[in-house]
């Protein structure tokens, strides 16, 4: 257990100028660091190609302004489909190693993990405070939560990060206008000023289609018995629907 409470050991990360040590506390999960940015095409998918295109471009531009990105606290929202090889938190990485080369600190964990943590009591939560770039990974609207811990520790996190321009990367399966109703009401407005916006196949929730069309093509969620499932619905009712399950 001490061993896993080191990452949280913020000033052990902060006071090294070793790029190693940066490495080490990043917590980047291993098979992200055999791909260079132009091997983001292993994830080949003719459906997304496009889009995959253009987030790669995007990504390429914030890594090349990446001080200015430091100096405004801006982060990034990636956002792309369920089991689909989109690579979103591939491009997230990209981002953090970047970052890395410039001794920067970094910590990468999945959102799941992070929820987990905010809701404990006698856990030092000071990484997600102050580290240089935080990643969020794998946000996920079915593991959604009403709890007021969660509400309040993650609403200061924003707070704090954004008063003190600290970038946060998002990977996400959902837009982020739907999650301030599954976390914290602050997420939408922090998202909206501090993240440059990234889709993969923005197409599937911005669409007119039926629920069937929009599972066929996300192969994600289900949903209940009682939903119109012949109605053509808009994206946001499409995703009003995801949500509620």
């Amino acid at each position: 257990m001490e061993q896993e409470k080191e990452f949280y050991n913020l000033q052990s990360v902060l006071d090294t100028n070793s790029y190693d040590e940066f490495v080490n506390k990043s917590n980047i999960p291993k098979e992200y660091w055999v791909y260079n940015i132009k091997d983001y095409n292993i994830y080949n998918d003719g459906i997304i190609e496009q889009s995959k295109s253009n987030a790669i471009i995007k990504v390429s531009n914030y890594i090349a302004n990446i001080d200015q990105k430091i100096k405004d606290g801006k982060g990034l929202y990636i956002v792309g489909p369920r089991n689909k090889q989109c690579g979103i938190s591939l491009l997230g990485t990209f981002v953090l190693r970047r970052a890395l080369d410039n001794l920067k600190s970094c910590y990468f964990v999945e959102f799941s993990s992070f929820l987990l943590d905010i809701t404990q009591y006698n856990l030092d939560l000071s990484i997600y405070y102050n580290v240089d770039f935080l990643m969020l990974d794998s946000i996920d609207p079915r593991r959604s939560s009403k709890n007021t811990k969660i509400h309040d520790t993650f609403s200061d996190i924003l707070s704090y990060r954004r008063s003190h321009n600290k970038p946060i990367i998002f990977s996400s399966y959902m837009p982020y206008q739907y999650l301030a109703d599954l976390y914290c009401q602050s997420i939408n407005s922090y998202v909206n000023r501090y993240s440059d916006l990234i889709e993969i196949m923005p197409t599937y929730f911005l669409q007119m289609c039926t629920v069937d069309q929009a599972i066929l093509k996300l192969q994600q969620f289900s949903v209940s018995e009682n939903t119109n499932r012949n109605k053509v619905y808009t994206a946001d009712e499409i995703a009003r629907i995801i949500i509620s399950q």
